[in-house]
């Protein structure tokens, strides 16, 4: 059996030094983590393997995006801290490239609060929600992005 090594390819390696992954907290087209920095704060990392150049293309797109909005922030739009890639070897042979971008860990997402709550939401709760993001996606806007995949599960609840 071939031993199997992890290389640092490109990014920011100074955030690839610092969090350990903790566990599997998504699963889809990609995997979540839950990470641990050495102070103790928890973030999350969304691994997506680099099969192809499409993916490649597509992932570098999102770092993109996601760095446009880093420049111009908004306090309901999740943090962006960073993004990395990994090789994985065994000897001298390259098994697979995966690309990881870090973020700011909310407490839940949309699907999985509703699917736990138990009573129904008031007016003002409902108000102040859909304000929320009609104000997000009026940033998105003037930051002249454009987000494809809206659905509950990606919309993060914080605190």
């Amino acid at each position: 059996m071939s031993n199997k090594t992890v290389k640092f390819v490109s990014g920011d390696r100074e955030l690839y030094d610092r969090f350990k992954l903790r566990q599997v907290i998504g699963t889809g087209n990609s995997i979540v983590y839950e990470v641990v920095d050495e102070d103790g704060s928890v973030e999350c990392v969304k691994e997506i393997r680099l099969d192809d150049k499409q993916t490649e293309f597509i992932f570098r797109k999102e770092i993109e995006l996601l760095s446009k909005i880093k420049i111009n922030p908004h306090p309901n739009i999740v943090e962006y801290r960073g993004s990395y890639c990994l090789q994985e070897q065994r000897g001298n042979f390259s098994v697979q490239k995966k690309g990881y971008i870090q973020m700011e860990k909310g407490i839940a997402n949309l699907k999985t609060y509703l699917g736990q709550r138990q009573s129904h939401f008031d007016e003002q709760d409902i108000l102040m929600f859909i304000t929320s993001m009609v104000e997000v996606f009026a940033h998105l806007q003037r930051s002249e992005v454009a987000h494809r995949d809206i659905k509950p599960s990606n919309i993060l609840l914080f605190s």
